[in-house]
């Protein structure tokens, strides 16, 4: 009746009114009206139907009281309308702020709610509905605290697993077991929440580039090139494998020489340089030398490459890190042991740390000639040379390639990877192929490049292998039959492309996770005693 409400939670036969000294009235919890309130109330001594108003029964509108009948009886609180339940027997329904359901006590524990005259029925009435009323105001903010208090508990469980994930990798590293390592630090980053990546434009790059700033993943400022490396030091490396739970705490990295004698320039989607390290303690499971990856500089000879890895290709490179730092351990071949990684969402400076591949041929005037012994790994081998490098037949590197392609694939359709929820938020997930709206097709124009663009890079292509490069391409694609083939075939295929990666995806028993671009130069190879051909892979870019 507009008094001020006191009380903090709801029994099963809701709230008790009380009068005090005031004329106002306080709420009281886990009780009903008593028979002595009733009365006065029934007599006129009270002002406790103050506020609610009968409007009818449901489905028939305004009418007589007839609630000894049950049924649902519609009643004005606060100027709004509360639906209230009556049962011919129990009498008013409560429906609490938790989500239950009970009886007002004075007609579970009373006078039954048939031996009561209409007077007191309404009374009644009006009191559940009230309660109902403030049930129902109350709802939202005890279903939030209801929410957060799981999220909380939720939250607190996972911290005291990843607590203990951490001393059973503490325990790893002091030991020296770098299988044991690599299994316990993944499950550690797998138990952490994960990073997501907003994306960017050029102009974010080209504002952001220069500037340091700390990474999404383990939350420290990290250098992005050889120089920044340097100037960051042995004591940055210490902290930075600390952090990512490769290095023990009781040791650390003493010094780092950056490699200026062999220049990288391999691929074309990051930078790439070798450096070296020295341990307080060197234990069997520690590499000193390792390589670097980094964006492109953002300088007129590579601003188009680095425009491309880091807003085209977005988020190439975190997918990069995660793969090492997330799955690593799950992989049924070798690659090199990840030691550090992370990336910075606006400056898009990002840098990965991993093993270095001791390839034998580095370094050669030629890569593939003279004699290798077993173990030893061959190449590095570049990309498109494989008929002059590879030191076999490419049908030997190529299957084994896709059989280890296939291993990875049986292992994900396993479960045995990774998890759904991680792919989905710290890899590439397949798109939805049940739900054709999110693909981009489009049945009244191209879904792939705009044709007027995508036609003049097809006749510079065209031009490419009829003049400048005819010389190593076939006499036959100087024919105007085969241009317009050419050009006929990529023309559609793009028209078509988006309804093709929907065609691709709607079996996902053809669908598993892999490798983006496995090709020779995204490998590495060595023979056994026995001269088999095995591989590890690498550049997990996309």
């Amino acid at each position: 009746s507009g008094g001020r409400l006191r009380g903090r939670s709801w029994g099963m036969t809701g709230p008790r009114w009380q009068s005090r000294p005031n004329g106002s009235w306080v709420l009281q919890p886990k009780t009903a009206l008593g028979e002595k309130e009733i009365t006065q109330a029934a007599r006129g001594t009270s002002q406790l139907a103050v506020g609610s108003r009968f409007l009818g029964w449901a489905g028939t509108g305004p009418g007589c009281w007839r609630g000894s009948e049950g049924g649902v009886v519609e009643i004005e609180v606060n100027g709004e309308q509360e639906s209230l339940e009556i049962d011919p027997e129990l009498g008013p329904k409560l429906h609490n702020v938790d989500g239950s359901t009970g009886w007002l006590s004075t007609v579970s524990e009373g006078k039954k709610w048939r031996q009561r005259d209409s007077v007191e029925q309404k009374l009644l009435a009006y009191e559940a509905a009230r309660i109902n009323y403030r049930c129902r105001k109350q709802r939202p903010e005890f279903e939030r605290q209801v929410q957060e208090r799981a999220l909380q508990q939720k939250r607190a469980a996972a911290e005291r697993e990843l607590q203990g994930l951490r001393s059973i990798l503490a325990e790893a590293l002091q030991k020296g077991d770098s299988r044991g390592i690599i299994e316990a630090r993944c499950r550690v980053e797998l138990a952490r929440e994960p990073v997501p990546w907003t994306a960017i434009d050029p102009d974010t790059v080209l504002k952001n580039h220069t500037r340091r700033a700390p990474g999404m993943i383990y939350g420290l400022d990290f250098p992005w090139t050889e120089d920044l490396l340097e100037e960051f030091g042995p004591a940055w490396l210490t902290t930075a494998f600390h952090t990512a739970g490769t290095l023990a705490r009781n040791n650390r990295v003493l010094t780092l020489t950056v490699d200026t004698s062999i220049k990288i320039d391999a691929g074309n989607n990051a930078g790439k340089f070798l450096f070296e390290v020295t341990y307080e303690r060197q234990t069997a499971d520690l590499d000193t030398k390792l390589f670097a990856k980094i964006p492109y500089k953002f300088t007129q000879e590579t601003k188009s490459d680095r425009i491309s890895s880091s807003v085209l290709k977005q988020p190439m490179d975190l997918h990069e890190i995660n793969t090492y730092r997330l799955v690593e351990a799950a992989f049924p071949m070798k690659t090199p042991k990840f030691y550090y990684g992370d990336i910075n969402n606006e400056t898009s400076n990002f840098i990965l740390i991993t093993a270095r591949i001791p390839y034998a041929e580095v370094g050669r005037a030629k890569v593939g000639e003279g004699k290798l012994e077993p173990f030893q790994v061959e190449g590095p081998y570049d990309k498109c040379k494989d008929s002059i490098q590879l030191r076999g037949p490419a049908k030997d590197y190529y299957m084994l390639l896709m059989l280890t392609s296939a291993k990875i694939a049986g292992l994900d359709k396993a479960g045995r990877m990774c998890s759904e929820d991680t792919l989905k938020s710290s890899l590439r997930p397949a798109p939805d192929a049940t739900n054709p709206s999110i693909w981009g097709m489009n049945p009244s124009q191209a879904s792939g490049e705009a044709p007027a663009m995508l036609q003049n890079r097809l006749n510079q292509a065209i031009k490419f292998v009829t003049e400048t490069a005819r010389v190593v391409f076939p006499e036959y694609v100087t024919t105007k039959a085969f241009q317009d083939k050419f050009m006929n075939t990529m023309m559609t295929w793009s028209a078509y492309s988006a309804e093709l990666q929907y065609w691709l995806h709607n079996d996902m028993d053809y669908v598993a996770l892999g490798h983006n671009n496995l090709n020779a130069d995204n490998a590495y190879f060595w023979r056994d005693d026995a001269g088999k051909l095995e591989c590890g892979i690498i550049d997990w870019g996309g």
